[in-house]
């Protein structure tokens, strides 16, 4: 039975129906007129399936006693070892009437009346409410920005990746003096502390500063442990940007620094003279997302594309791995909170298809480690193979990949905005047992583009 409740629109008063949030606005000391934009309790109608069961359960018409089953455990249980990795026991889980009380019962069962208990601040305010009602006092650890870099470098040790940018605001931008790094970042510290995790750092710079002074900054960088530079707003494709992109090119590799050459044209074979060069921008990455109206940006038709063209010439600077994925109709162009276009799965599959020897994590890590099995999906995805064919594919509509590394297969698929059923013809695999993780669309990524469905399954294969 489909949902019924998918109304948005329809305004539903919930005044003097006992509501907390509107009929006891006055009591809780807030205006009557007040606009309560409460998320746990939104004024939008139930799911149906709620309705129908809870309709279900109260034509029985005895309420007495009841208990959940093991299966109400084993979805719990699934969910935390889903989202968290984290392997929960059966006797582990209690039920509680809520959050709030549940925070109550252990700040009684932990502490005594005068003990401190530690929150981090900002936090919803009941949280606080249970410890100050309870006798107890506030310890706040506020949470900070983390401008020392070492959160990221955290991140990504924890997940296995290889480097982590330092971007925009490492030195001044106005005085043009990458010797002069800003006076509460010390570099030669954070590089000992990421080599510590086995991650290297690499900063970014504006190109022509870099030029000015390559021979000292590569050679005062290479010698603090830096792994090379991501260079930008080059702005022109003139002869003296090109004749800068192969001395940038020359003292870089010189220095044993890697070059990532961003806000300039397509490649035209440098890497070939150059392979510390591993990356060209020269196409329209999800980054222009970011300011790019809504009844302009086509970001899947542009991905479809994008294979076919632009990656003919070389390596791309794409920036893929958004999070924050839009349906057609929910996408914004918002800067400090980026959306992509499409599904999570489309965004997924383009680590195999685009080729990217420097691939891009592009979202935030706190967002990344809420979608913990996507990232680890993502860094499981090499970013050099041993071969490479398209399956299929249509200019515009479709592009499937697959590449080889080792003794593993990766095949990405992506299509514009129109979804395919498609199957997959296996013969470019060797006879035997496989076994395929797969990530697709879930059934209702065309409305919510972060929906998406996780299969892991052995297959046995015999050419005939």
């Amino acid at each position: 039975m489909a949902e019924r409740n998918l109304d948005f629109d329809t305004i539903i008063d919930r005044k003097n129906t006992d509501c907390l949030k509107y009929d006891f606005a006055k009591r809780r000391r807030m205006p009557e007129d007040v606009l309560p934009l409460w998320v746990a309790d939104m004024d939008f109608k139930t799911s149906s399936y709620v309705e129908d069961a809870l309709a279900e359960r109260a034509r029985h018409g005895i309420f007495g006693y009841s208990e959940s089953q093991t299966p109400y455990f084993e979805i719990v249980r699934d969910w935390m070892k889903r989202h968290h990795d984290w392997e929960v026991k059966e006797p582990w889980l209690i039920k509680t009437p809520g959050v709030v009380f549940a925070l109550a019962m252990a700040v009684k069962a932990y502490t005594e009346p005068g003990d401190g208990v530690l929150i981090q601040s900002p936090v919803y305010y009941p949280f606080s409410e249970v410890i100050e009602d309870n006798g107890r006092r506030i310890v706040s650890n506020t949470l900070v920005l983390g401008e020392d870099h070492k959160y990221h470098i955290d991140f990504a040790s924890k997940f296995g990746i290889e480097y982590v940018m330092i971007d925009e605001g490492w030195y001044s931008f106005c005085d043009k003096n990458m010797l002069n790094p800003r006076a509460d970042l010390n570099l030669s510290e954070l590089c000992a502390y990421a080599q510590e995790r086995g991650v290297r750092i690499i900063l970014w710079a504006v190109g022509h500063t870099l030029e000015k002074d390559a021979e000292e900054i590569c050679a005062h960088y290479a010698a603090m442990g830096i792994a090379g530079f991501k260079v930008d707003f080059f702005e022109a494709q003139d002869q003296n940007v090109v004749e800068t992109l192969y001395y940038l090119a020359e003292v870089t590799a010189k220095h044993k620094l890697l070059l990532n050459i961003h806000g300039t044209f397509k490649p035209t074979g440098l890497s070939r003279t150059y392979p510390n060069v591993m990356n060209y921008e020269g196409v329209y990455g999800l980054e222009q997302m970011k300011w790019t109206d809504k009844d302009k940006a086509n970001m899947p038709l542009n991905d479809v594309l994008i294979p076919y063209i632009r990656m003919a010439a070389g390596p791309l600077d794409y920036t893929q791995g958004a999070m924050l994925n839009a349906s057609k109709n929910d996408y914004r162009s918002i800067d400090h909170m980026a959306m992509s276009q499409g599904t999570r799965a489309h965004q997924l599959a383009l680590y195999v298809i685009f080729d990217s020897p420097l691939s891009m994590l592009c979202d935030s890590p706190s967002i990344y480690l809420r979608e913990e099995e996507c990232t680890r999906f993502i860094t499981s995805i090499p970013t050099c193979f041993e071969k490479s064919f398209v399956v299929d594919g249509k200019v515009g509509e479709t592009v499937i990949i697959a590449r080889k590394n080792g003794e593993n297969w990766y095949v990405g698929g992506i299509t514009s905005w129109n979804p395919i059923d498609y199957s997959l013809d296996l013969s470019f695999l060797e006879e035997g047992e496989w076994t395929a993780e797969i990530i697709k669309d879930g059934v209702n990524s065309n409305r919510i583009g972060f929906d998406y469905k996780k299969q892991v399954l052995t297959l046995s294969l015999i050419h005939i």
